[in-house]
C-alpha cells in the first residue's frame, strides 16, 4: 500500500472515532489537554499564541484561549484565503463561517494580522496549537489534506533561519486525544515536524523520545 492509501486509510479510521466522541466525551478530554498545555513552561513562557477554532469533534481550545487573554497573551485565530494560503488574525471573539464551515475571525484588518516578517515578532515567543488527523511518536504530523498547515509552518522555520530573528522561539505543538497518536505516519518532505504532542494522557516530546 502507497503513503497516500496509507494515509487515505488513517483519516478514515480516525475521524469516525471522533466523530464518535458525544459533546461530553470531547469536554471532559479537552479540559483535560488544555490544562496539559497550561502546564508546560513554552505555554507559561509565551507571549503569543496561535490557536484554532475547534470543528467536528476537535479539542476545544476555548478555555486554553480564555486564559491565555487572562494572562495578557496575544492569541490569534486562523481564517483561509484561498487554496493556497491561510493567515492568523487577532482573537477578539466575533466570528464569521469560514467554507469549511469554521468559525474564523470577523475583524481582518492589517492591524490584526499576525506575520512573521513584521519586526515587532522578533525576541517574541510564539506558540502555535496544530490540529492534525494523526501524530506519531517522532513529532510527525498528518493533516486533513489541504496543506495549509504545512505550508504556514513551512514559512515560519523558513523565518528562524533568518539571522535578525535568531532570537525569536517557536514551538509547535500537535493537540491531540490519545488515540490519535500512531506509531509512524507516512512522511513526505514538505511535512513539518511537532516540538511536542500534547494530549489528554500524556505530553510527548520527540527530540527525547529514542
Amino acid at each position: 500500500m502507497n503513503n497516500i492509501s496509507l494515509k487515505n486509510e488513517l483519516r478514515k479510521k480516525i475521524r469516525s472515532l471522533r466523530l464518535d466522541m458525544d459533546s461530553h466525551e470531547v469536554s471532559e478530554k479537552s479540559e483535560i489537554i488544555c490544562g496539559r498545555i497550561k502546564s508546560v513552561a513554552e505555554y507559561k513562557e509565551a507571549d503569543v499564541i496561535l490557536a484554532y477554532m475547534s470543528a467536528g469533534g476537535e479539542v476545544d481550545l476555548q478555555e486554553l484561549i480564555e486564559d491565555a487573554e487572562r494572562y495578557g497573551k496575544t492569541v490569534y485565530i486562523p481564517k483561509v484565503i484561498s487554496k493556497e494560503e491561510m493567515r492568523f488574525y487577532r482573537y477578539t471573539g466575533d466570528f464569521t463561517k469560514g467554507s469549511f464551515g469554521i468559525r474564523e475571525p470577523a475583524n481582518t484588518g492589517e492591524e490584526m494580522l499576525f506575520d512573521i516578517h513584521r519586526g515587532d515578532t522578533e525576541n517574541r515567543r510564539i506558540l502555535v496549537m496544530v490540529p492534525g488527523v494523526a501524530f506519531d511518536k517522532n513529532g510527525n504530523r498528518m493533516g486533513y489534506g489541504g496543506g495549509y498547515y504545512d505550508r504556514f509552518l513551512m514559512d515560519i522555520d523558513g523565518s528562524l533561519t533568518n539571522v535578525s530573528r535568531g532570537r525569536m522561539q517557536v514551538t509547535k505543538i500537535g493537540v491531540s486525544y490519545d488515540y490519535q497518536i500512531v506509531d509512524e505516519i507516512p512522511v513526505e518532505k514538505h511535512d513539518v515536524r511537532m516540538d511536542m504532542i500534547i494530549s489528554e494522557a500524556r505530553i510527548i516530546i520527540p527530540s527525547m523520545v529514542q
